[in-house]
């Protein structure tokens, strides 16, 4: 199993017959015997992993999840290209091509976004100060914030968070009655 196969079909037949080996030696074999079969298992899972990767077609699924859950689990410190490649076994120029592909857009350019949209959130749903809403979303500072924000919406935060508690205040009166 250490070549890739490529064919559906061959692949399918190939752990099919693997599973089936494996499976009857953990069942049926002594403790040395078991271990081996889960050690092959593995080996299986790893050659599977690498059947599903394409060159020119994007990161496979399981390479998106896991830069998809470091991106969002790291949002508020520091991100490394270098490491998201690493962390899914691609070098940094690779990965950058294929993240592209998967997602329509350079990783920086998907951290921004991601940044910028939970900045959104905190300033919805907090009375958090600009400079700490920056710091807790990784960007350096309030200048910083307010311009990649400016540059994505066409408004300051400042703004932004004035035209939404206005609106959210109407909405309030509303429905209490207040208005006529």
């Amino acid at each position: 199993m250490n070549a890739i196969l490529h064919s559906d079909f061959e692949a399918g037949a190939a752990v099919a017959a693997t599973l089936a080996d494996l499976l009857l030696r953990l069942e049926t074999g002594p403790s040395a015997e078991a271990r081996t079969a889960t050690d092959r298992l593995g080996d299986l899972a790893v050659d599977f992993r690498l059947a599903d990767e394409k060159p020119g077609q994007g990161l496979s699924s399981w390479q998106r999840r896991k830069v998809i859950r470091d991106i969002e689990e790291n949002l508020g410190g520091t991100l490394r290209v270098a490491e998201l490649a690493k962390g899914v076994g691609l070098c940094e120029s690779h990965f950058g091509r294929e993240f592209k592909t998967s997602f329509g857009m350079t990783p920086y350019a998907y951290v921004i976004s991601r940044r910028l949209a939970l900045a959104r959130t905190l300033m919805s749903t907090t009375d958090l100060p600009l400079s700490e809403i920056a710091l807790a979303v990784g960007l350096n500072d309030q200048p910083h914030l307010c311009t990649l924000f400016r540059q994505a919406f066409g408004a300051t935060p400042g703004r932004w968070r004035a035209a939404r508690s206005t609106n959210n205040a109407m909405s309030a009166d509303l429905r209490v009655g207040h208005l006529h």
